[in-house]
């Protein structure tokens, strides 16, 4: 990663915590209409 220097094995991986740094919302639930950063938010919330 260019913004933190970590290494990452796949890149999902990187694409993941890239979106940390630019704050994208790429989850999205579809019941209400909410959007989350990360799947794993996305995921506790449902």
């Amino acid at each position: 990663c260019c913004d933190c220097g970590k290494g990452f094995d796949g890149n999902s991986d990187l694409t993941a915590n890239q979106v940390v740094h630019t704050g994208e919302k790429l989850y999205l639930c579809a019941p209400c209409g909410k959007m989350w950063s990360q799947d794993s938010s996305l995921t506790q919330h449902q």
